[in-house]
């Protein structure tokens, strides 16, 4: 993975590249740093004052790495998420951009899956994990 050579944009994505890089071997997309600076990003811009966000990296399973990005508040407008559990989005009911469809799909496209817990301000990314 690639992730530092957008920290120049989001100094935010250091430390999640040196916590994948050096611990946990994953299969994904090959642009699986490209989904994780667009949901930072997306979830940072839609946070008023001083945003802030924090990420945890955990194997719940053996071939699993999940990855929770929390946050203070929603991470997404409730019409961003009910779009994504839909699967599609209708001229009434749609998202405000397109960072998350694009995480969804380069995390999909690398057998991963992207959700949001019911009632917390989480959003959890489960990517498949290679035996060390």
């Amino acid at each position: 993975m690639r992730i530092d050579s957008s920290s120049s944009r989001r100094p935010f994505v250091t430390p999640l590249s040196h916590l994948l890089a050096t611990r946990y071997f994953i299969i994904a997309d090959s642009n699986l740093d490209d989904a994780l600076v667009e949901l930072l990003t997306a979830i940072l811009d839609n946070q008023t004052g001083n945003p802030s966000v924090s990420l945890t990296c955990s194997v719940p399973a053996e071939g699993t790495l999940r990855i929770d990005i929390h946050g203070p508040d929603e991470l997404f407008p409730p019409s961003d998420r009910a779009a994504l559990k839909r699967g599609g989005e209708t001229q009434l009911e749609h998202g405000g951009g397109l960072g998350l469809w694009l995480a969804n799909w380069i995390i999909e496209n690398g057998h991963g899956t992207l959700a949001f817990p019911a009632d917390e301000p989480r959003l959890r990314i489960e990517l498949n994990r290679v035996a060390d």
